[in-house]
């Protein structure tokens, strides 16, 4: 839903408008909010358990929430706090390049579905590089070895331009996000993917995940994983090539606890 940042539904600016869930908008709303506030005893304890609305007899304009589950509800915890510990961060930003570096900006503001058919959650936008998306990372990023013509098989051609020392990814927000350069790479050929070990220029490993959206042809990259040096990487790289789940991994890696 599109949500009204100072809640004037006349200021259209864009700078005033971002993308949430319906629950976030609702818990948004002071007077959503002193109604679970009254059932639950806080929000925190509605969002640890969103099971307890069961307990209790609704008015219609929240009955709906019986039916969150409990991911819905620890992914709006999540980005809640995530907003909550960025305002002061936002009010203090001037100038263009400030605005599109901040926190909550990055969190928020969702890929333009649209524009080229994806329909995943919030935190997925368009990358610098044309063809190219990303997950939860914490700045946008460009992606130098995608290619920008495809032949018939695209995932191939990316990664044959995965050569070792070649730079994965860079942004112009070195602090958000380091350049990454290649160290191995693998192609899933199976699940339509690729993944990448890559070496940060402080030393610390990183390894990626390509996926090929076959519907939009474009690529879509994720981090799956930091570690505090080469070797602690290259032992796990081995494992996730047998299994790991992009957008679990993705997600948790951007929360930290992966």
């Amino acid at each position: 839903m599109v949500d009204h940042i100072d809640s004037n539904c006349r200021n259209n600016r864009p700078e005033n408008l971002r993308w949430l869930t319906r629950l976030e908008n609702s818990l948004n709303n002071p007077v959503t909010r002193r109604k679970i506030e009254y059932l639950c005893g806080s929000i925190d304890a509605f969002l640890d358990n969103p099971s307890m609305l069961n307990e209790f007899p609704l008015e219609p304009n929240i009955a709906w929430m019986r039916a969150v589950t409990p991911e819905e509800a620890r992914n709006c915890k999540v980005r809640m706090d995530i907003w909550a510990n960025s305002k002061t961060k936002q009010k203090s930003t001037v100038g263009a390049s400030d605005r599109k570096s901040s926190f909550g900006d990055r969190v928020f503001k969702p890929l333009q579905k649209w524009e080229i058919g994806f329909d995943r959650e919030l935190g997925f936008n368009m990358a610098l590089t044309p063809w190219c998306a990303q997950y939860m990372w914490r700045a946008s990023a460009y992606f130098p070895c995608c290619p920008q013509e495809f032949g018939a098989d695209p995932l191939n051609d990316y990664f044959r331009r995965l050569k070792r020392g070649a730079v994965l990814a860079y942004s112009d927000h070195e602090e958000f996000c380091p350049k990454l350069t290649v160290f191995e790479s693998v192609l899933l050929k199976a699940r339509s993917s690729i993944l990448v070990m890559t070496q940060r220029e402080d030393g610390k490993g990183v390894i990626v995940g390509i996926e090929f959206h076959k519907k939009s042809r474009h690529f879509i990259h994720f981090i799956l994983s930091t570690y505090s040096n080469m070797y602690e990487a290259g032992e796990d790289f081995s494992s996730k090539e047998r299994y790991c789940n992009f957008w679990r991994d993705g997600y948790a890696n951007f929360q930290g606890t992966a």
